[in-house]
């Protein structure tokens, strides 16, 4: 059996491999006021092209333009990358709640 070599229409066909990129929520919130600010003209592959994301991501982010466009610039969401929900709240919150009062005991 005869080895095949690559043939030219398959290479054409291939995907470009992309890096993976992250916006932080500030980000989110620019891309987010810049559609707005075009009165909603702005198409999503132009938006894609301004951040070097993918269309679904840009299509993500508009899906929760209002969180977006309501952050606090000051929060932790505004320079973090993910927004991923906690596994157990409540005891985030309890661990939280002892780690303040072990700072201002002066115990760390």
């Amino acid at each position: 059996m005869q080895k095949r070599e690559n043939n030219s229409m398959l290479e054409g066909s291939k995907k470009q491999k992309v890096s993976r990129k992250s916006l932080t929520g500030i980000q989110k919130k620019e891309l987010c006021q810049k559609f707005v600010d075009s009165g909603e003209k702005l198409t999503q592959a132009e938006l894609k092209e301004m951040y070097g994301i993918g269309r679904s991501t840009v299509s993500e982010i508009l899906a929760e333009k209002d969180k977006w466009l309501n952050l606090n610039e000051n929060s932790i969401l505004a320079s973090n990358k993910r927004d991923h929900p906690l596994l157990f709240p409540k005891t985030d919150e309890a661990t939280a709640l002892w780690f303040n009062a072990a700072i201002n005991a002066g115990l760390t």
